[in-house]
């Protein structure tokens, strides 16, 4: 009976890629070096007892670089589902149950406004060392999950990584902004009391 072996087959697969994802994951805490061609000078990160990450670099570009690296190492899936989120993929991996979800986003546009913004801020000279700084932190995240296992989300659901862009980092932020909108008639409320009571009230 097929079924009789694939039961136990998949415990033993699961099981597989558990162990490993612990093992994986445990020997990043503490001290580890990185060193390539995007840093002036090996980078320090170094995880506490307390949890706490400590990165240690000879330029503040490079930090930013580890910045990256940290956030993809420690919260990768977390960070690329809020970025689903806001490009509307979310089903692409989740399934056609978030498809709903994914028709608002799209709908709403937070990519497209997103590379709207990027292009008006790109003739800003002011500009230039954001989008600098926003290039080498997403080099951050793209060289860790280019170079090391993969969060077992993606095992699970059987998802791949795809390379993440300074445009992914707007439309989240865009996202947000829409997110914490909602609370407008709650504000307008606060400023109805204060009119009528003053400051003096709070």
């Amino acid at each position: 009976n097929a079924s009789f072996f694939a039961i136990p087959l998949s415990i033993s697969i699961l099981s597989a890629i558990l162990l490993n994802y612990y093992f994986d994951q445990n020997k990043y805490k503490g001290k580890i070096t990185i060193l390539t061609n995007d840093l002036s000078a090996p980078i320090h990160i170094h995880t506490d007892e307390n949890g706490f990450v400590h990165i240690k670099a000879n330029t503040r570009k490079d930090a930013i670089f580890g910045i990256g690296i940290a956030h993809a190492r420690d919260r990768l899936f977390a960070i690329d589902t809020f970025r689903r989120l806001a490009r509307g993929k979310l089903s692409e991996i989740f399934g056609e149950k978030l498809l709903e979800i994914d028709k608002i986003s799209r709908t709403i546009g937070f990519g497209r406004i997103a590379e709207r913004d990027i292009k008006k801020l790109k003739s800003n000279k002011d500009y230039k060392e954001i989008d600098e700084m926003l290039e080498i932190y997403v080099r951050g995240i793209n060289y860790w999950a280019n170079t090391h296992y993969l969060p077992i989300e993606y095992h699970l659901l059987r998802a791949k990584f795809e390379n993440w862009t300074e445009v992914d980092i707007y439309a989240f932020a865009r996202y947000i902004d829409w997110s914490m909108s909602g609370d407008h008639l709650m504000e307008l409320f606060n400023h109805l009391i204060n009119d009528i009571l003053g400051k003096t009230a709070f």
